[in-house]
């Protein structure tokens, strides 16, 4: 549990930054980290009262002060104390001035309900000449970095598979033979089992939508070969065994093939098999 710097931030960039940390008195008492959000809200002397808090051997009175803190994450106003220690500017008022540095100790109910010391809060320096002190209207917002708790609830919605009709009409134009061209053989066919002629020859169609037809001409139209290709994926594959309808093995030239995808479209390409 920790300070998340890039969510956390004052209303206005004119007012120093702020430190947000566990607290730890030099006495020895220690906050316990709650995984809460919070604001620190701003307004004239007496919109709050800070409780009285004792810290080693010291009692930090009730005061007047110009600000409330609200735990974001629990939607109620919190108990602090308050340690004041520059009062130039009046008491009660959240303020530094060199290395005197007001602190808001926060104190929240523990599982006994009983109020303890969990974080504090004050400013990293006094303001500059460009800067200024929080008034009346300013609020500090602190958001933490938080583990899973036992309490945390995620839920996951699924919708049903479908398909954009056009994107894959574009990605009709990835379709793709190879290797193209087909030169003797290529590196994926399996080497022949027995000590003479060659084994099944093969290329393969690449980027195909999840169901389509492949039909294979001669360049005079002649068809060759239909291959049906269906998957539960698009981007799929389908291979050709460079035979035709009749079961023959094809002779060497250049071949068109067409693809037609059902409700999206087609794609129309060519290929060479050099001997």
């Amino acid at each position: 549990v920790e300070l998340n710097k890039s969510l956390s931030r004052w209303n206005n960039l004119n007012i120093p930054p702020f430190i947000f940390e566990k607290f730890v008195a030099v006495t020895g008492e220690k906050g316990e980290q709650r995984p809460n959000d919070y604001r620190i809200i701003f307004d004239s002397v007496g919109v709050d009262t800070s409780l009285s808090m004792k810290i080693g051997t010291r009692t930090y009175p009730p005061k007047p002060v110009n600000f409330k803190v609200f735990n974001k994450s629990t939607e109620k106003f919190i108990y602090f104390g308050f340690i004041e220690v520059d009062t130039t500017l009046g008491v009660g008022k959240f303020s530094a001035k060199g290395a005197y540095k007001d602190r808001i100790v926060f104190l929240e109910p523990n599982i006994n309900d009983t109020l303890v010391f969990t974080w504090w809060f004050y400013l990293s320096s006094g303001p500059d000449s460009t800067q200024r002190i929080p008034q009346s209207g300013d609020t500090a917002t602190i958001i933490l970095k938080k583990p899973f708790l036992a309490s945390d609830i995620f839920r996951f919605t699924a919708s049903k598979g479908k398909i954009d009709v056009n994107r894959a009409k574009a990605e009709l134009e990835k379709i793709k033979v190879v290797p193209n061209p087909y030169v003797a053989s290529a590196a994926w066919e399996p080497k022949n089992p027995y000590s003479s002629g060659r084994g099944p020859r093969s290329i393969h169609f690449i980027h195909l939508p999840a169901k389509c037809t492949i039909r294979i001409f001669t360049i005079n139209g002649e068809l060759v070969k239909e291959i049906q290709h269906e998957s539960p994926y698009s981007n799929g594959t389908a291979y050709w065994d460079l035979l035709t309808q009749d079961n023959l093995s094809v002779s060497y030239g250049v071949y068109i093939y067409h693809v037609e995808a059902p409700e999206i479209g087609e794609k129309i390409g060519k290929f060479a098999i050099i001997k």
